[in-house]
């Protein structure tokens, strides 16, 4: 009998530390750490295996020519950059398609990584909270985002536009360009 309370202390006391740091693990979870997004190249796309997904949306996005041509007449390339937040495993649902189209649609507009950016971060499915570059001008609060920036102060939301407006990524960017003016 000796021994089995041993041995039932013994195990109380290794569950009450496991359970332990289960709450401490949470807690450093759910608290307000800052990840930082990662700057990526689409070569560094490309070559990641992470993003294997990447090139099949590319190939099948089909895009208004009309759309395309009429960005690639409007944008001023002195004063405009695309900021793209995305992520390798994104519980975004079909919004994670958005990324591969809006580079398809740069691309075919004759606008290169010159004036865009991709930033890299985990997306948990929880509230996002990371630090970027832009973290002064814009919060990014779900991923994919994609924000179209002029002199790199004024921003506009293209994935909110359209998503909200019901319109393709390019007719989202021609609307951006139209705001600010091109």
């Amino acid at each position: 009998m000796f021994l089995n309370k041993k041995y039932m202390a013994n195990i109380m006391k290794k569950t009450i530390t496991f359970i332990l740091a289960i709450i401490t693990f949470i807690g450093c979870e759910k608290n307000n750490m800052t990840e930082t997004a990662v700057r990526y190249s689409i070569e560094d796309i490309q070559k990641s295996p992470d993003f294997n997904w990447y090139q099949w949306e590319y190939d099948i996005y089909n895009f208004n020519s009309s759309v395309i041509n009429n960005i690639a007449g409007r944008f001023d390339k002195n004063e405009l950059k695309v900021i793209i937040f995305t992520s390798p495993s994104c519980f975004c649902g079909s919004l994670y398609t958005k990324f591969s189209q809006i580079i398809k649609v740069l691309d075919n507009a004759n606008i290169t990584e010159n004036n865009y950016e991709i930033y890299v971060t985990i997306d948990t499915g929880e509230q996002l909270q990371f630090e970027h570059p832009y973290s002064n001008l814009f919060a990014v609060n779900t991923l994919p985002s994609i924000y179209l920036l002029k002199f790199g102060s004024l921003e506009y939301d293209l994935l909110s536009q359209a998503t909200t407006k019901k319109i393709s990524i390019e007719e989202a960017l021609l609307d951006g360009l139209i705001f600010f003016g091109y």
